[in-house]
């Protein structure tokens, strides 16, 4: 019932029906978001459509293009989660030589995160359009989207698979990350997949990072068999 969704806690700064209102429609929201996973947890069937996610951003050529595309990307997927309830961290960020970013990795914890980003793979564009005289003119600069499940926590990569470089920053701007303190360079030895980009002052960075390698290697790994699986079939 409605009087079950006003909430028992202490008694609000204003008074009145207008906040009864207000607290009861924060809380329909709040049971609406709950149905709206429950729905998503029914129609992600496999249990890493149910978890989170990794998605790597990289910017494909080198259009011209007036803004950074793959920060308006990124922050638009960050925006998107939060408003899902996702825990949500930029891993690293890899800027280019005019400045703008090249390419960024991201974290999203959540139920479904996997699910619900899954169809953003492959190459996007993003479309930006002119100002002033030139508003008329149409920018794109494609991207290419990887969307990966979190590695398996029993199967990290063994120190022996990985070459880490790393080198303390300071004073660098950022974009994503607003203050970077450490660029990392890791570099799985057998497929040559790398991280190379900066990463925060967390004691965690560098391991979070390292996860994000593994997760891409996996993810070449799997495509892989599944290609190795289709060649056999039509054989």
């Amino acid at each position: 019932q409605a009087g079950d969704l006003i909430p028992r806690g202490p008694p609000p700064r204003r008074t009145g029906e207008t906040t009864v209102l207000h607290e009861l429609l924060v809380r329909i929201d709040r049971v609406a978001h709950d149905v709206e996973f429950a729905d998503y947890a029914v129609h992600c069937t496999s249990p890493h459509e149910r978890g989170d996610a990794y998605l790597l951003l990289r910017r494909v050529g080198d259009s011209g293009f007036p803004v950074d595309a793959i920060e308006h990307m990124a922050s638009m997927y960050l925006a998107y989660a939060r408003r899902k309830g996702f825990a949500r961290q930029v891993v690293f960020e890899a800027r280019s030589g005019r400045g703008g970013l090249r390419e960024v990795g991201l974290r999203l914890d959540g139920m479904c995160a996997y699910g619900l980003f899954a169809g953003e793979q492959g190459l996007r564009e993003w479309v930006h359009r002119g100002a002033g005289e030139g508003k008329k003119r149409r920018y794109k600069q494609v991207i290419f989207v990887r969307v990966s499940v979190l590695p398996p926590a029993d199967a990290p990569l063994r120190s022996g698979e990985v070459t880490r470089e790393r080198r303390h920053l300071r004073d660098e701007p950022g974009v994503l990350i607003k203050k970077p303190k450490l660029h990392l360079v890791l570099t799985h030895q057998d497929s040559l997949v790398a991280v190379d980009g900066n990463a925060d002052a967390r004691e965690e960075a560098e391991e979070e990072a390292l996860a994000f390698l593994a997760a891409r290697v996996e993810a070449n790994r799997q495509a892989a068999s599944r290609q190795h699986e289709a060649s056999c079939w039509r054989e």
